[in-house]
């Protein structure tokens, strides 16, 4: 009897071996992986230029549609909304991404991000405080050059201000409200 125990477990450890063996390099063939796949994300954040606070954070939302009906009805889709902590707050930062000629922000720039704000802050209202500042990723290719690329800051409007437009545009679709040219001449 004690030899058949003697032969299975035998039997067991010469089929468990190979085995143990085998998936154990599948898991640190797989950690390998992740790791050189996290590395090369690294490298990419530095020689990209993002901001040192984001390159700790998390993409939380990208390509993403979002959207309010109340303080007023707003939509967009942002590009990229990370989620980093600070002061031990969940925080969320908006990039948006532009190709251009050169680095240069607009007030366009400023309204876009500042209206992603407002959604964002009442959509995650108590889970996240929406960073103030927000991010133009700027993606300027000259010729034949490599691509370089800036985060251009911006301090965003606040939620009043961001609601005062939307009523001003408004007056002037309705035509309540003349529009005022602020281009001083220079794209008409």
């Amino acid at each position: 009897m004690t030899n058949n125990y003697f032969l299975i477990a035998s039997i067991v450890l010469f089929i468990a071996t190979p085995l143990i063996f085998y998936f154990d390099l599948k898991r640190q063939s797989v950690r390998r992986r992740r790791l050189e796949k996290e590395e090369e994300i690294r490298k990419w954040k530095i020689k990209e230029g993002m901001p040192f606070f984001l390159r700790g954070g998390r993409a939380f939302l990208n390509e993403a549609e979002i959207s309010i009906k109340y303080p007023v009805p707003l939509h967009g889709r942002v590009d990229q909304v990370f989620e980093t902590k600070s002061s031990g707050l969940n925080m969320l930062t908006i990039v948006d991404t532009k190709t251009r000629k050169r680095f240069k922000t607009y007030q366009s720039d400023l309204i876009q991000l500042s209206v992603y704000r407002l959604i964002l802050q009442e959509k995650y209202k108590g889970q996240y405080k929406v960073n103030d500042t927000g991010f133009v990723r700027i993606v300027v290719r000259a010729g034949t050059e490599e691509e370089r690329v800036s985060y251009e800051p911006l301090d965003l409007l606040s939620d009043n201000e961001v609601i005062d437009l939307y009523y001003r545009h408004k007056d002037i679709k309705t035509g309540k409200r003349e529009a005022k040219c602020t281009c001083d001449g220079r794209l008409h």
